[in-house]
Formats: structure tokens, C-alpha cells, sequence
């Protein structure tokens, strides 16, 4: 399906994330799968599920082909909304199976991901879902995953038995989740070995390892600018540096510039600081101003804008939507405004994907068939 120069972005499957993937230049689509992960649902203690997972999915085929529209599959996560065994849909319907036909039905192909974690009922709707569109599915292992190498393997074997698939069926990918808070020599060595010792190695359709160094909680005073260092990116070079007799070359991946937490949040009562993350190449910049709801307000995303624009690591109003973005904010022209915490995900999500393209390009010595271009209006 795609080899090691291809790129395994996870996005959250939010407003700002979904504007961005719409908004990404069409001919970098070529050179990724996304792999978009349906939020958790929150469920108050007298609501009824099924009529509330109802209406947060109602829309989701249409949502999804609208923003990839392009003809290569997407990986589709449906974990977090496993929150017990009988949730389903209004019908009886498995929610994974719901939302792989609606997307399906707009004439998206889409690939469910699974772990080793599910109840019973999940692993039904999956197999009854590969079985129908005959397009395999993506195995997400878990970082704890791999400190028992035996039981994986047999946890592994067991659930191919059971979907009456091989490894050339099925899609692997690696989440290390948070790696903030290794070091880079050391995650380096850890990763090494679990891809030498994965089972199957070789036989996998494809074979990726995603990460992320943003931490949940940004811990800045106002006003101040911090780089925090891409551990998953400066990691990934050195495997490609020394890949000679690894067995297999992994496809990178990452959480773009989020963490791959989910919490309970409500902007209309709780505090938020206007921020911007802009990735550059081996860090993340993270421009802070104060909370929106003080006396700056939204304002201060023109100020910020303008940091980002005079920063050495700027790459140019032309480079992507998200680039064309910030410089409008930061001149005021084109009708941008000072924007809202969605739009500003939107943009700096949006950034993060064509960069990364392009940087996995230049490490690779290959191309992106085609520049990137802000073609598109907010």
C-alpha cells in the first residue's frame, strides 16, 4: 500500500484537524495516510448513549470525504469510543461498522484500526467489516505492548486466526505515544530493538512508528516563546541514518502537534492563553500570550502572528495554507481576522503536515510531486 517514504499523520477527528487535512495542497495527499481518530464521547449520567453516539456520528462519511477527497484509503480509529460492551447504534449496528459504511458509501476507502485490547463485540464488527470491503485492517501495538515479546506474538497470531487474515493483510503501527520524556539516544536504542525483534517483520503490508514530544500541559509564563524538541522526528533521522541491516525500514508517524491525550475541556469557563505551535525542523516553537478571556483577548494572535513571521524559522507565506494564514493575521489583509482557537489549530495542524511531507521528502531524496500552495481562503 505505501513503503517507508510515506508519512502516518494521527489527527483527531476535530473541526480544526478536519479543515486542515481539507485545506492540505492535493498533490502531498499522495505522499500520506492519515490516520484519524474519532474522539471519545462524553456521556452525561443520565443521557442515553446510543441516541448521543446517534448524533455525534451522524455526518462522518460526508465530514471524512469532504476533507481527504482523494482516492488512496485513510486509517479510521474507532477505540475511544469502546466505552463497554453493549454500546451500538440505534439498529443494533456496531458503531465500527456504522462508521466504516458511511464513510465507505461516499466512496472514501477506509481501513479500521484495532489493538489487542478490545471486547468481544469489536473484533465481530471488524471481521465482518474486512470481510465485506476486503481491505484488511491496521493493528495499533501499544508501547506496553512490547515489553513481552511472546505474548504479543501469540496475542497477534491469535487475533489473525480469528479475522482468517496474514500479515500482508494487515497494517502495523507502533504508538509510542508520548515521548517527551525520553531522550533521544535512548528511545533510539529502544525502538531498534523492538522493530528487529517484531514478529512477521517483513510480512506486514505496511509497517509504521508514530510518536509525539507535546506534552498535555504546556507549562509557560505569558508572553514567552519555548522550543521543545521533536524527540519522535530527531529519532526517525537516525533510524534512516543507520538503516542498513534493520530488517525493515519503518514509515514515520506523529500526532502532529498534539498530545495524543484526551480531557475534559469547555473553553466557554475555563482559561485558555492564546498560542501558537509551529513546527520547524527539529523543534517545536511554541509562541504564548496570556488567556483570551483577559483584557488581550483574541487580539493577541496578531502579535503572535507577527513573532511568527519574523522568526528565523518562518518557512513563507507561500509554503502552505497554514503559512498563508499567519502571515495574514499578522498584516491584517485577506480578511483574516484574529481568528479563534479552531481556526488556529486548522493553521498550525495544516503547517505541520506539508512540512513534515516535505521534510520526510528531503530525508528520503525523493519527491512530493508538486509545491505546496495556499490556494484556498479561510
Amino acid at each position: 500500500m505505501f513503503d517507508y517514504k510515506h508519512y502516518v499523520p494521527v489527527l483527531k477527528w476535530k473541526r480544526g484537524e478536519q479543515k486542515a487535512l481539507e485545506f492540505l495542497s492535493q498533490p502531498l495527499k499522495q505522499n500520506m495516510t492519515p490516520l484519524l481518530e474519532i474522539p471519545p464521547i462524553s456521556y452525561g449520567e443520565d443521557e442515553d448513549r446510543t441516541s448521543k453516539l446517534g448524533a455525534q456520528l451522524n455526518g462522518i462519511g460526508k465530514d471524512v470525504t469532504q476533507a481527504w477527497n482523494f482516492p488512496t484509503p485513510v486509517f479510521i480509529d474507532c477505540i475511544q469510543l469502546e466505552v463497554d460492551e453493549q454500546l451500538s447504534m440505534s439498529n443494533g449496528q456496531h458503531f465500527l461498522e456504522y462508521v466504516i459504511d458511511d464513510i465507505e458509501s461516499y466512496g472514501t476507502k477506509a481501513i479500521p484500526v484495532a489493538n489487542l485490547e478490545h471486547y468481544d463485540p469489536f473484533f465481530d464488527a471488524l471481521k465482518n467489516v474486512t470481510n465485506h470491503y476486503g481491505r484488511g485492517f491496521c493493528l495499533r501495538v501499544k508501547r506496553s505492548d512490547l515489553n513481552d515479546l511472546n505474548t504479543l506474538t501469540s496475542h497477534i497470531d491469535g487475533l489473525l486466526t480469528f479475522m482468517d487474515l496474514t500479515p500482508k493483510d494487515v497494517d502495523i503501527v507502533l504508538d509510542y505515544d508520548f515521548m517527551g520524556g525520553d531522550t533521544s539516544s535512548t528511545a533510539y536504542s529502544q525502538l531498534i530493538l523492538n522493530i528487529i525483534q517484531f514478529p512477521h517483520l517483513t510480512q506486514w503490508r505496511t509497517f509504521s512508528i508514530i510518536g509525539t514530544s507535546m506534552p498535555a500541559i504546556l507549562r509557560m509564563k505569558p508572553n514567552t516563546l519555548m522550543g521543545i524538541e521533536r524527540v519522535e522526528w530527531n529519532v526517525y533521522e537516525l533510524i534512516i541514518k543507520f538503516k542498513n541491516g534493520l530488517g525493515r525500514i519503518p514509515t514515520f508517524g506523529d500526532y502532529t502537534i498534539s498530545n495524543p491525550t484526551y480531557g475534559e475541556f469547555d473553553p466557554s469557563i475555563m482559561q485558555v492563553a492564546a498560542t501558537i505551535r509551529y513546527t520547524v525542523r527539529d523543534k517545536y516553537l511554541i509562541f504564548r500570550g496570556a488567556t483570551t478571556r483577559g483584557p488581550g483577548g483574541f487580539q493577541q494572535y496578531i502579535s503572535l502572528a507577527q513573532d511568527v513571521v519574523a522568526h528565523p524559522g518562518y518557512s513563507g507565506a507561500g509554503y502552505s495554507y497554514g503559512d498563508q494564514y499567519i502571515f495574514d493575521c499578522a498584516h491584517q489583509q485577506n480578511g483574516v481576522g484574529t481568528g479563534s482557537h479552531e481556526t488556529w489549530r486548522r493553521a498550525t495542524v495544516n503547517h505541520h503536515l506539508t512540512f513534515v511531507i516535505h521534510e520526510l521528502a528531503n530525508l528520503h531524496g525523493s519527491s512530493t510531486s508538486g509545491s505546496p500552495v495556499a490556494s484556498i481562503q479561510p
